[in-house]
């Protein structure tokens, strides 16, 4: 498909913001925006993951992790897909790389908030096996 999914790096940073109100219900205002940028760079608790065609960043997923008392939790906190490039498998490739994280990190459940999305951006997440209505785990172990 000449996709490929690797890890964000720093000079990605435009393009993901560029494309981070794609994932988003709500208009962005400048200051979230300065925020989100901010925690771009702190990727100590976020892992951004895109997906590159034709040497362009097409799409990311953002992961956070979360530690409970019975070990790791995942959480996919963003994902969009330039609408170009959409209806390409892309955006289910995102999913199975930020499957494939969360198992590295020992994740068991992987979360997403399926209500957040719009009607597309909810059947999506239930085609990739999460529930609908709200915040849905995917078993991954």
């Amino acid at each position: 498909s000449g996709v490929r999914i690797r890890p964000a790096r720093p000079e990605d940073e435009p393009r993901v913001l560029e494309l981070l109100p794609l994932s988003a219900p709500e208009v962005m205002t400048e200051e979230e925006l300065r925020a989100a940028r901010q925690r771009f760079r702190e990727l100590s608790t976020l892992e951004v993951l895109v997906a590159e065609a034709q040497g362009q960043v097409v799409g990311f997923i953002v992961l956070s992790y979360i530690q409970t008392l019975t070990g790791p939790r995942g959480w996919i906190d963003d994902i969009a897909v330039d609408p170009s490039y959409r209806r390409q498998g892309i955006g289910r490739m995102l999913v199975e790389a930020a499957v494939r994280q969360a198992r590295r990190r020992g994740c068991s459940y992987l979360f997403v908030d399926t209500a957040k999305g719009n009607p597309p951006a909810r059947a999506f997440y239930e085609a990739c096996g999460f529930a609908g209505g709200g915040v849905a785990p995917l078993h991954i172990r």
